[in-house]
């Protein structure tokens, strides 16, 4: 009996530590209402990976990116009005 304490007390413990990390990695990016354009920059293509998908979300698109001279990327970004679909358009 004491086992099962345990292991329901563990599983309890895991999934309030996951989903305070979630919460607390939901907004990586600090955006403005109204904010049209972002610079993204980091070392970590997984971070990256992550702070895309949370602005692509916002409406945000990349208009350009280059390497920097630290050896990271940095991406120039642009918020599209709702009826556009491509930045270019």
């Amino acid at each position: 009996m004491k086992k099962y304490i345990i292991a329901l007390f563990l599983m309890f413990a895991v999934t309030a530590l996951v989903s305070a990390q979630e919460k607390a990695t939901a907004d990586r990016v600090k955006i403005d209402a109204d904010q049209n354009y972002l610079i993204l920059s980091t070392v970590k293509i997984q971070t990256m990976e992550k702070e895309l998908g949370e602005v692509a979300a916002k409406g945000f698109r990349v208009l350009n990116g280059a390497p920097t001279a630290t050896f990271d990327m940095a991406l120039f970004l642009k918020r599209l009005d709702a009826n556009q679909s491509q930045p270019f358009t």
